[in-house]
């Protein structure tokens, strides 16, 4: 199964014709996740740069009916990103900037295609890093660490990744941009952000994440 013509179409105006993928190579690529034991083949693959683009391909997706699951760097174990058959995959991977790193406020702000272990990259040098360490932080991103609430040896100490996300942006099912959050623990009202991560992206596809920053240990034994 791919794309048909005229759908196809709409999705090259809003990606570019090399941000759309339907060829039986990629889709037999993006069938599963790191569970290989479950598979079932995309419709196709979209590979969004920015926001807007990320909630005009939603909304168009949403206009036609077709259902969609968000992909980081596929690493996960749980099948969080296996697609139904018939499905389309939009992969973050192209959301990787660095937005700001808050010295004051010991944050960092990135797009959900960051590396996991870059996020410690960008600061150990000024004595912080990012906690939560799976055991695919080489390769795993932070958008599906937060999708997964990802943990890792360190979380025993400081905790899971919910502990270590102050804030994110996401795009709705419906193409709607929201914030959750922001740069301090304990902002008001109903804990949304603790129910988002962790959800597998259930509730809408996150574009940009405000992670805490650790201070390093003074000695490591």
């Amino acid at each position: 199964m791919s794309f048909e013509k005229n759908i196809r179409g709409e999705f090259v105006r809003i990606l570019g014709k090399e941000w759309v993928k339907d060829d039986q190579v990629t889709l037999y690529t993006y069938r599963c996740d790191g569970l290989a034991l479950y598979t079932a083949p995309p419709m196709g693959v979209l590979f969004p740069r920015t926001v807007q683009e990320l909630s005009s391909v939603i909304k168009l997706l949403n206009q036609h009916k077709i259902s969609f699951v968000a992909r980081g760097a596929g690493t996960g174990l749980s099948g969080g990103a296996v697609p139904q058959e018939g499905s389309v995959i939009i992969e973050m991977a192209r959301f990787k900037e660095v937005h700001e790193v808050d010295w004051v406020n010991r944050t960092i702000t990135v797009g959900p295609g960051v590396i996991n272990l870059h996020i410690t990259e960008n600061v150990h040098s000024h004595g912080y890093h990012y906690a939560p360490d799976p055991s695919s932080q080489k390769a795993c991103t932070i958008g599906g660490n937060v999708a997964e609430n990802s943990g890792g040896p360190h979380t025993l100490k400081y905790g899971v990744t919910v502990n270590h996300v102050l804030g994110l942006e996401m795009v709705l099912p419906d193409g709607e941009l929201i914030s959750l959050g922001g740069k301090h623990l304990g902002m008001p009202g109903p804990d949304l952000l603790g129910l988002v991560t962790g959800s597998e992206g259930t509730f809408g596809i996150i574009s940009k994440i405000i992670c805490r920053l650790t201070p390093n240990p003074e000695k490591a034994v």
